[in-house]
């Protein structure tokens, strides 16, 4: 992310949502997203994937606990 290019958010918001996707278990292809989503004034959508991102991660949490 510390490369990304602004003029390119479509593209890159195209590849996230390829990650997302893929890895529908990680909080942090979601979070990654939500940031995109952010810089390109899409605060709702970005807010959602927080949201789930923090699920998951609580879910995994409450699994791997004792």
């Amino acid at each position: 992310m510390s490369n990304l290019d602004l003029n390119k958010l479509d593209k890159a918001l195209q590849r996230c949502n390829e990650v997302v996707s893929a890895h529908r278990d990680k909080p942090a292809a979601l979070a990654y997203r939500s940031l995109l989503l952010t810089l390109m004034g899409k605060t709702e959508q970005a807010c959602s994937d927080v949201t789930q991102a923090m699920a998951l991660f609580r879910q995994d949490k409450r699994s791997t606990d004792p």
